[in-house]
């Protein structure tokens, strides 16, 4: 009886061990499941049994999709991240208001394996039809839209509009569920794309979406202008996004609001700039290093004026608005326009203010403006400045175009009639004087009026004649123009 009763009491204490063993593997399955989601990602989170603490645990995930197996992988927990909560996610190309979505989980722990736990998710459809909705989608990415139809209805086919992708793939999820599944391999013509869920003899639903690029940035280059601040600017390629998803940008970790692709903050000896631009489709940075001491983009001169104007120069001074302009080596190009042609001079001095402009048409309406940059570290041109009119005072004619042609009985002196920038100022008269070769202190002279433009002489062909015509304005007379009438026995 004693011997019976010991065999009954190992027998009991063998089946407590090998079912403590049991219960300890038990306790390595997931607890308190979470599934939520964002936009097309599930989200899941759970915990470990508290009592499951030697070895490696391994996590096994598996997808459903309307009940149909889509992804598996498995997570592996080292011992000392057991006891803590877990999460994983994972991206659905399906819309979630198209079919329910369910991820499946259980745990292997030694030679064990756990019973699955399930959880389920399906967004509501608010009513509408065709999803996504409204989604920002990246050129260069596969694209799944759904149509979602009821039981009466008979699926015809989906379509983006005009919009032309590739690889376009219509799949059946489930009997009330039918998806899109295209590659964009173009920037849209519309800012909106619209997808139709075209349903026989019913018309169609739609939904409208948005396709581009993330920032296209690039080309950074810094500046400064007052020695003061940093102006950086950059290109940038259209990301055919509309001002619903704009791009936001950030200047050394300072969010900027740009000016033609243009941000600026305060400059403190930095010699290294990031520029970040970000949209709902990714980000960019840029970085630009360089010494803003070798790359000053000067401002316009002020107050361009002329101190003094004569016929033939003037003097121009102008001022900086920037005081630390006066410490700079400046080279600046003078650009002079009379109305037909623009010459371009050069000048260099420090802290430049001044210049002065020879070889002008006297009485004559010139236009000059002035642009600038360091002669040292040389970076680019600054500005131009605002155009200064300047009319040159009045001054002698310049010489006459004279020729002549010979007659039997007389000589024709003729000449051009000065252009404007020849002139000087109103013609009054021309002179016409003429002399014998050998009687030069014997001169006969002729006044003749703003009109006429040539004078006939009766000569005697065995002399040779000198003819002069100078023309006479306000200020004086020209330069005498000098013909020679030959005599009649030379050639």
């Amino acid at each position: 009886m004693i011997a019976w009763l010991l065999l009954l009491s190992l027998l009991s204490k063998s089946t407590q061990d090998q079912q403590g063993e049991e219960n300890g593997v038990s306790h390595c399955e997931p607890q308190n499941l979470n599934l939520t989601s964002s936009d097309q990602m599930l989200m899941l989170t759970w915990e470990d049994d508290p009592l499951c603490s030697r070895g490696v645990l391994i996590y096994e995930f598996v997808v459903l999709i309307a009940d149909k197996a889509v992804h598996s992988e498995e997570v592996a927990v080292e011992p000392a991240q057991i006891r803590s909560r877990h999460s994983w996610n994972w991206t659905s190309h399906l819309p979630l208001e198209c079919a329910f979505h369910s991820v499946r989980l259980r745990s292997q722990y030694g030679n064990y394996t756990s019973q699955w736990k399930e959880e389920r998710i399906r967004k509501q459809s608010g009513g509408f039809r065709v999803f996504p909705r409204n989604k920002v989608l990246e050129v260069g990415t596969n694209a799944t839209f759904c149509c979602i139809v009821s039981p009466n209805e008979e699926f015809y086919f989906m379509n983006l509009g005009k919009y032309r992708g590739t690889n376009n793939i219509t799949t059946k999820i489930s009997e009330d569920v039918y998806a899109l599944t295209l590659h964009l391999s173009q920037p849209p013509s519309h800012t909106s794309t619209d997808v139709y869920c075209n349903i026989k003899g019913q018309g169609h639903n739609g939904a409208s979406n948005f396709i581009g690029y993330p920032p296209r940035a690039y080309d950074l280059q810094c500046e400064t202008r007052d020695l003061k601040s940093v102006e950086c600017m950059w290109k940038e390629k259209k990301t055919y996004l509309t001002n619903k998803h704009p791009t936001t940008y950030w200047l050394g970790g300072r969010k900027c609001q740009p000016v033609v692709y243009s941000c600026s903050q305060p400059f403190a000896g930095e010699k290294n700039w990031t520029l970040t631009a970000e949209n709902v489709l990714g980000k960019v940075e840029l970085q630009d290093r360089a010494d803003l001491k070798e790359r000053v983009h000067m401002f316009a001169p002020e107050e361009l004026t002329a101190l003094t104007v004569n016929a033939r120069n003037v003097s121009l001074k102008w001022k900086w608005t920037e005081k630390h302009y006066s410490s700079l080596n400046i080279t600046c190009l003078i650009n002079v326009s009379d109305g037909e042609t623009h010459n371009i001079r050069s000048i260099s001095g420090a802290g430049l203010n001044a210049a002065p402009i020879n070889n002008l048409t006297p009485n004559w309406r010139h236009s000059v403006k002035v642009q600038c940059g360091t002669a040292q570290h040389f970076w680019k041109w600054g500005d131009w400045s605002k155009t200064l009119e300047i009319h040159t005072k009045a001054d002698v004619p310049d010489a006459l175009d004279v020729w002549m042609m010979m007659k039997e009985d007389h000589t024709v002196v003729i000449w051009k009639e000065p252009r404007a920038n020849q002139s000087h100022g109103h013609i009054i008269d021309y002179e016409v004087t003429w002399s014998k070769t050998r009687e030069r202190n014997n001169d006969s002279k002729v006044t003749l009026s703003n009109s006429s433009h040539s004078f006939a002489h009766t000569v005697d062909h065995s002399e040779e004649y000198i003819v002069s015509v100078t023309a006479r304005n306000s200020i004086g007379s020209s330069p005498p123009s000098t013909i020679i009438i030959p005599s009649s026995g030379s050639d």
